[in-house]
């Protein structure tokens, strides 16, 4: 097909691996495992480790990965949300206002 835009990958790898170990070691966790048995506490301190290593690579990875690529801004998602309902859709580098204030409210809930 000529004139086709090739596809452009947002998110880097280690993105990709950090964010579906945590969500399969929670599946895992909420599904398989007994609370308080041994491989819920490996499988959470396997949590603990790609947490901590997402924190890491939002400070030191690619642009899309870092943190500072995606400020949080309930202005700037309410601005979002009206280019949803208008039907207008803009491209983000990273998350996309909404994202990112979900992204920042799932860190606020981390506890340690």
């Amino acid at each position: 097909m000529t004139g086709a835009v090739p596809a452009v990958r947002r998110w880097d790898p280690l993105v990709r691996i950090t964010h579906w170990g945590i969500a399969a070691a929670v599946v895992a966790n909420g599904l398989i495992t007994e609370g308080g048995s041994q491989i819920h506490v490996w499988i959470g301190l396997a949590v603990a480790g790609l947490l901590a290593l997402r924190l890491v690579w939002g400070i030191i990875g690619p642009v899309e990965a870092r943190f500072a690529s995606f400020p949080p801004s309930p202005r700037r998602a309410l601005d979002h949300v009206r280019d949803i309902l208008a039907g207008r859709h803009v491209h983000h580098r990273s998350h996309n206002p909404l994202g990112a204030l979900m992204a920042y409210a799932l860190w606020a809930a981390w506890r340690w």
